[in-house]
């Protein structure tokens, strides 16, 4: 299910006046979307009821070392060991899934099963209609999320012609600092976004959300 969100922080309140917060809203502007509407949808619990990189992060084996050693993670911090805008929260998830993949490299056979069975059962069946029976639009799917581990879910989420922008894994980092607004101005242009349909449940994109004309945080 999609749930309105009901009340925002006081200091983005003021700057997000315009952004609709109402499901019957967001799915009136995709039924009534024309030819070559861009659409660009959040994935990590908004298009996925689920937040990919902890789902992957969930997956090595042998459990209980992968569990280990995610927790050895978390308390040397070695995210706050890297240089300049790298350094801190920013590139956690990052070095979390850099370093998971390289020490447990079968974790992404595994994946693979694991992401098909995640978009049978956690996908936003209401968005991923939306988004579905309206031909004219034109969705990609914009995430802060890591290629290699977005991609197998989203390829057995059935919406015609979707196509992905997300972190790469080797400079993730780089990604992340750069942050989701950059990078789409980059790879679809500000016309593109100023045009399009934005839809996310994440405070994090509100760059976005206000250089969109339809901007929806819900």
């Amino acid at each position: 299910m999609i749930q309105d969100i009901q009340a925002m922080p006081d200091d983005i309140q003021s700057s997000a006046q315009d952004i609709q917060d109402s499901i019957p809203d967001l799915l009136n502007q995709l039924r009534e979307a024309t030819p070559n509407t861009h659409v660009v949808v959040d994935f990590d619990e908004t298009l996925l009821l689920r937040n990919s990189t902890e789902e992957y992060l969930d997956t090595l084996q042998p459990k209980a070392v992968g569990v280990f050693f995610l927790i050895l993670l978390d308390y040397l911090k070695p995210w706050n060991w890297l240089p300049g805008k790298l350094r801190g929260e920013v590139s956690r998830d990052w070095l979390r899934v850099l370093l998971a993949t390289i020490l447990f490299p079968w974790t992404l056979l595994v994946w693979s099963w694991r992401a098909r069975r995640l978009a049978q059962t956690q996908q936003n069946q209401i968005l991923v209609e939306a988004l579905s029976n309206n031909s004219n639009l034109d969705v990609l799917v914009s995430t802060d999320g890591f290629r290699p581990i977005v991609a197998p879910i989203l390829r057995h989420i059935e919406i015609k012609g979707v196509k992905l922008h997300a972190c790469r894994l080797w400079l993730g980092g780089a990604d992340r600092v750069s942050g989701k607004f950059n990078r789409l101005n980059k790879t679809i242009g500000p016309d593109k976004i100023a045009t399009s349909i934005v839809i996310t449940d994440s405070h994090n994109d509100m760059e976005v959300l206000q250089a969109a004309s339809h901007p929806n945080l819900i």
